[in-house]
């Protein structure tokens, strides 16, 4: 008797419990875990292993906010029209397209026809002609003075007439165009993008870009201020040509440790929104210890006149 009930028992509840399916299959779940973890643990390194398991956090050099469109470059300043031979077998030069007053650095038809004040014995198709041969890259360095009008139609006016002379300074051979001294506050950054749409408008295919200097950086309305330029242009550069760098002590080391700190100040706004530094020919103990280390995009420009 107490055998057939055995029997009976067994040939009514032949299927598993639905509670013992999910023990198993939680059972299971635990152990794959266990063995997935461990073997992630053992073929990467702690760091890796973090990364994936707690998520990547951080913002490294390697994964910047913002990437330029443009190459890194080692590029020193030159005067059109002046002797070409110190820079022979350079990479690249910064070429002044006009200075901080307004006056441009050569003389062309398009600054002609606009009454501009020019270098009526530099040629800018000659000179920029020759220096393109034997300089592969040429960022043309320039300072806007369409913000100094006050009106928006006159402003946008101003802005047309600057495009027209920066897509000649291309088209004569320039590779790209940097912009100095461009206002970005944050209530002037809507009117800076207005600026940078009429030049990209003009010259689709010119590389612009903006020099940011270090207090625009370092303030409270960066990152809008940043984001928004950001949308337009095509790289920026720290301008770092305000800013002094001088030893308190002799060293025995050509590398400054005032250069050193100030690099070091501006990492990472460098890496976070991949940014060139910008820095003037005076600053020599910057430019040294940039060069000893073999910092890979750096432009040296003459002091804005």
């Amino acid at each position: 008797m107490l055998g057939f009930r055995f029997r009976r028992h067994r040939t009514r509840t032949g299927k598993i419990h639905p509670a013992a399916i999910v023990g198993i299959c939680l059972g299971v779940a635990v152990l794959v875990s266990l063995l997935v973890g461990n073997l992630l643990n053992l073929w990467l390194d702690d760091e890796t292993y973090r990364k994936l398991t707690d998520g990547n956090t951080e913002n490294t050099p390697n994964d910047p906010l913002f990437e330029a469109k443009v190459r890194n470059i080692n590029a020193y300043p030159f005067t059109l029209g002046e002797d070409i031979d110190p820079v022979l077998g350079l990479p690249a030069v910064s070429v002044a397209i006009n200075s901080a007053r307004g006056e441009v650095a050569y003389s062309s038809a398009v600054a002609a026809y606009q009454g501009l004040t020019q270098k009526n014995e530099v040629l800018l198709s000659d000179t920029l002609g020759e220096l393109c041969a034997f300089v592969p890259y040429v960022s043309g360095v320039f300072y806007p003075q369409a913000f100094a009008r006050d009106t928006s139609d006159l402003f946008y006016a101003a802005s047309v007439e600057e495009a027209a002379l920066l897509r000649e300074f291309v088209h004569a051979g320039g590779s790209e165009i940097l912009l100095c001294g461009i206002p970005l506050s944050l209530q002037e950054i809507d009117r800076t993008v207005s600026y940078l749409t009429v030049l990209k408008t003009a010259s689709p295919q010119t590389a612009i870009g903006v020099a940011v200097p270090l207090s625009a950086a370092k303030s409270q309305d960066s990152w809008e201020i940043l984001s928004k330029l950001l949308t337009v242009c095509d790289f920026c550069a720290l301008d770092l040509t305000n800013e002094a760098v001088v030893d308190e002590e002799p060293t025995d080391s050509d590398i400054s440790p005032a250069a050193l700190s100030l690099l070091s100040d501006c990492s990472y706004y460098l890496q976070a929104y991949d940014m060139r530094i910008l820095l003037s020919s005076e600053q020599t103990n910057l430019l040294t210890t940039l060069e000893i280390q073999m910092y890979p995009n750096y432009q040296v420009i003459f002091p804005a006149s």
